[in-house]
């Protein structure tokens, strides 16, 4: 029998080796922002989806950790840094070849090539889709997998605009360059990569994102990226 998590073990996105408990819905997370993974790992936590998130940056180590053995679905940025979300569906699968695997990406993409990305393994979400997209693919993959089991927390109502996260019925009080910095936030980039995609001083961005967490009354970014997620701005 699998040893029960001990406290240390539940935090929203685990990195490493990491024993799970035998009950509840297990995510794998794999994206190179991990304020990204943050951010979604909330979210489907808050949904009542998951009992538990394993998060990756890459694809190092992924065939080796016996903890996907409890894996229940997996959400795949198809576009790692220098790799491809794609070999980490095949490596996942070639342990566990019904493992459920969402496809997602934040870059721009025609009708044909978010069709392809479908078909590749059923499931697909693209980042600028609004995140009740994402929530409704999650539960038709669990809906459609039975066997993956049953999120053991409570069960959490759809979103409220006005409640999560408490910042949300706020945002109509940032300005246009304050909504761009808050959309490359939802990508997970970082101050300078901001500066360097806005045509903006660091400090300014600095600025900005300050502003934005006053307005929206968050204290953390992983906060933001979740909020732009709800909104559609990642």
């Amino acid at each position: 029998m699998t040893p029960a998590q001990s406290p240390s073990d539940k935090t929203p996105a685990m990195q490493g080796r990491t024993v799970l408990s035998e009950t509840g819905i297990t995510a794998l997370i794999l994206d190179d922002h991990q304020i990204v993974i943050d951010g979604m790992a909330g979210l489907l936590r808050d949904q009542g989806l998951v009992d538990h998130v394993l998060s990756r940056s890459s694809l190092a180590g992924l065939a080796d950790d016996q903890a996907f053995d409890a894996l229940s679905f997996a959400i795949i940025d198809v576009g790692l840094a220098g790799e491809s979300g794609l070999d980490a569906v095949a490596t996942l699968r070639s342990a566990t070849p019904s493992l459920p695997c969402i496809l997602m990406t934040g870059s721009p993409l025609d009708a044909d090539e978010r069709q392809r990305l479908q078909n590749h393994t059923g499931h697909f979400y693209h980042k600028q889709d609004p995140v009740e997209q994402l929530i409704s693919v999650v539960r038709d993959v669990l809906d459609a997998n039975p066997t993956a089991g049953t999120a053991t927390g409570p069960e959490s109502p759809d979103i409220d605009p006005d409640l999560t996260p408490p910042g949300l019925g706020r945002i109509g009080q940032l300005t246009r360059r304050e909504r761009d910095v808050l959309r490359q936030i939802g990508r997970g980039a970082g101050l300078t990569e901001i500066a360097a995609r806005l045509g903006i001083a660091r400090a300014t961005v600095r600025k900005h994102r300050e502003n934005i967490m006053d307005k929206l009354a968050v204290r953390s970014s992983a906060r933001l990226v979740r909020i732009a997620l709800q909104i559609g701005l990642s």
